[in-house]
């Protein structure tokens, strides 16, 4: 099937929200060797993105219920902890073949700087949702790879990307996301997310009103998690509750 076969496909996917066949088209497409756009890029995420959020919501479900069920002694507990075990697998294994189509296809073909950004982004965000459910060695494998990437789009948008791009403002929010929750700073999570605001907050008045509104949407995500962390850090006990992320 030609390219733009396999595009018209993983529209008609993202359309009818079959994410499953949304990733196979898109897999054709990047593996053709051209330079993804923003509407292909975008078709790329979405369907990944569902297709892990759905494991990683679960996988937490689970987790809740092997807890509650251990607590009670239940008797079948091997079955549900087999279970969890098979969706880590499935999670882990599609955060590879995301991490493996950005280092072999994405990366290599792409030009410009908001598009490394953005694959770098990528790359140590399917990283992060890895460390979710990894342990000992791999945990601290997947951490350090998603670090390294996130330290590289971090670098490169903030010396060539302005303070508004929405790729810059997104990899500020899950790099802080994951200074929180995977490396357990909430000091430097704070401080990256509290640049993001400052530096978008002194130029968001100087933007076209569509271009204003999308800053302060992800602003707002930003300062979100800000204050939600600076409340557990204040308070004790309690269970944390989750940060917002970025959703492409």
């Amino acid at each position: 099937m030609a390219r733009e076969e396999n595009l018209y496909m993983a529209r008609l996917a993202e359309e009818t929200e079959r994410y499953e066949d949304l990733v196979h088209f898109m897999r054709k497409v990047v593996e053709s060797g051209q330079e993804l756009n923003d509407e292909e890029r975008n078709l790329l995420s979405v369907g990944y993105k569902n297709i892990v959020g759905g494991f990683r919501s679960s996988w937490r479900s689970l987790a809740l219920i092997e807890q509650r069920d251990l607590d009670a002694g239940s008797l079948r507990l091997d079955l549900l902890t087999n279970y969890r075990r098979r969706l880590e697998l499935q999670l882990e294994a599609t955060c590879d073949e995301v991490t493996q189509l950005i280092d072999k296809h994405l990366l290599p073909t792409a030009t410009s700087t908001d598009c490394k950004a953005f694959y770098l982004k990528m790359k140590a965000d399917y990283c992060r949702y890895m460390s979710e459910v990894a342990q000992d060695e791999k945990f601290r494998t997947v951490v350090e790879t998603a670090h390294r990437a996130y330290e590289e789009a971090y670098a490169l948008a903030e010396a060539e990307l302005p303070e508004c791009h929405p790729v810059r403002l997104g990899i500020a929010l899950n790099y802080s996301v994951f200074y929180y929750e995977a490396l357990i700073e909430p000091d430097k999570a704070c401080e990256l997310a509290r640049a993001a605001i400052d530096a978008s907050s002194a130029v968001v008045n100087t933007l076209e009103e569509e271009q204003a509104q999308d800053t302060l949407a992800m602003m707002q995500l930003l300062q979100d998690n800000l204050e939600l962390w600076t409340t557990e850090t204040l308070e004790e006990g309690g269970p944390p509750e989750d940060a917002v992320e970025e959703q492409l």
